[in-house]
């Protein structure tokens, strides 16, 4: 990421770091990605910005400790249990962080369905001080709308697209129509906390030429300082733009 950021001189010729065939498998955190991104440049005096070629696009999947850092920011008091996702961690080398570590398996998707579960509980015990109208005994629209958004952008360290927002909402709508609320949205915080967007972090970028975005660079910023996810601050600077600089 600094490397990236830092790259300004021209490269010309030669193999880049985005060749096909160099990196590791995407989903390892600490290691290489998996998509060859596009080449350096070659030919007479490049452009300052085409000069520094982009990283290849990537999904990192978060560690259990990373995760737990992320479940702390949400709300310090949540408090599940750990120790079966560690268990699943075969660890490797001294870096606890390293999730690649943790391969897919039949045991690791069911620790991670009950830490969905169990963090889906309590965040809906805890409702009101999520959303002041949880408190009510009937929940509008805007009230449950209000809860995905928070909880949402919380948990993925950005708000939810337009698209996420209204299938969280379908899927409320649709348990709480054989279900009372709060096991309705004990069911939809459940499915969020199982989305790729809480277990992963993406350096993916968008735009034509796939720049990270601007919630992708204060997750990059803040995992790599503080192995956790962005303050409010960080989230702030993101939303208004203010990690770009100006060139």
């Amino acid at each position: 990421f600094l490397a990236a950021a830092g790259c300004t001189g021209a490269l010309e010729g030669g193999r880049g770091p985005s060749d096909p065939g160099e990196g590791a498998a995407a989903g390892d955190e600490g290691a290489g990605g998996a998509a060859p991104g596009p080449s350096a440049p070659t030919g007479p005096n490049p452009s300052p910005n085409a000069s520094c070629p982009l990283p290849p696009a990537r999904l990192w999947a978060l560690s259990p400790q990373q995760l737990e850092s992320v479940v702390r920011s949400m709300d310090p008091t949540l408090a599940p249990s750990w120790k079966g996702l560690r268990a699943t961690v075969a660890q490797t080398s001294t870096f606890s962080s390293l999730a690649g570590d943790g391969a897919p398996s039949v045991a690791r998707s069911e620790q991670l369905l009950a830490l969905a579960t169990e963090l889906a509980q309590g965040i809906v015990a805890r409702g009101p001080r999520l959303a002041s109208c949880l408190a009510q005994p009937s929940w509008s629209t805007a009230c449950v709308t209000e809860a995905i958004a928070t909880v949402g952008e919380r948990a993925f360290r950005r708000p939810l697209a337009a698209p996420e927002s209204e299938a969280f909402a379908g899927f409320f709508a649709r348990e709480r129509a054989q279900h009372p609320q709060e096991v309705a949205l004990r069911q939809t915080l459940r499915a969020m906390f199982l989305s790729p967007a809480f277990l992963f972090r993406s350096e993916l970028g968008d735009g034509p030429r796939g720049e990270l975005t601007s919630y992708e660079l204060a997750s990059a910023l803040s995992f790599f300082l503080t192995d956790g996810p962005p303050d409010g601050a960080l989230l702030a600077d993101a939303r208004a733009g203010a990690l770009r600089g100006s060139g």
